[in-house]
């Protein structure tokens, strides 16, 4: 019995795995990536050459996977699952990694592919991107002039949109440097 629990249960991790970073991606039609603004290194960064913001490819919790080809960026993948942070949590996280930071708002939505959903971002530059989820900022959000800020201003994968969650709410890490 115990072997078909713990069958069950490393099929059930192996789905689980699978479904967060499921590459089905659906793009309009007319919609044509533009790695033309992108210059990798092999380090698993990516430079945006229009803001002159360095992104890490992967999430916090994944690590990046050049397939072994380091001239070739579009057979990279993420290996592992990301990992959630609660948004007090991420920011302390963020301190820690030399150089990066977490991204403001503006900053995270140069990131966002409208023409696409699930997710609503470029998964040759930022491969295995899950397909639901937050993607957390730095900034935190005060519905009222006088509330204590118990929220923080993220963006969904799934859509791209702006949202403000309660900062027990758990989201992803994308780090960014200058």
């Amino acid at each position: 019995m115990s072997k078909k629990i713990s069958a069950f249960a490393v099929a059930s991790l192996i789905t689980l795995s699978n479904s967060l970073t499921a590459k089905e991606q659906t793009c309009e039609t007319s919609y044509t990536p533009e790695h033309k603004y992108y210059r990798f290194s092999t380090d698993g960064t990516v430079t945006d050459t229009r803001t002159g913001l360095t992104w890490q490819r992967c999430l916090v919790g994944q690590t990046h996977n050049d397939a072994g080809t380091p001239d070739n960026f579009t057979d990279d993948h993420c290996d592992g699952i990301p990992t959630e942070f609660d948004w007090d949590r991420g920011v302390n996280y963020s301190h820690y990694i030399q150089g990066y930071r977490l991204p403001t708002y503006l900053e995270l939505e140069t990131l966002v592919v409208t023409a696409c959903k699930t997710p609503a971002i470029d998964l040759a530059v930022f491969p295995d991107s899950p397909f639901k989820g937050l993607q957390m900022t730095s900034e935190d959000y005060r519905y009222e002039k006088h509330d204590s800020a118990h929220y923080y201003i993220s963006s969904s994968l799934y859509s791209g949109t702006k949202q403000y969650m309660h900062k027990n709410i758990r989201g992803y890490l994308r780090l960014v440097k200058e």
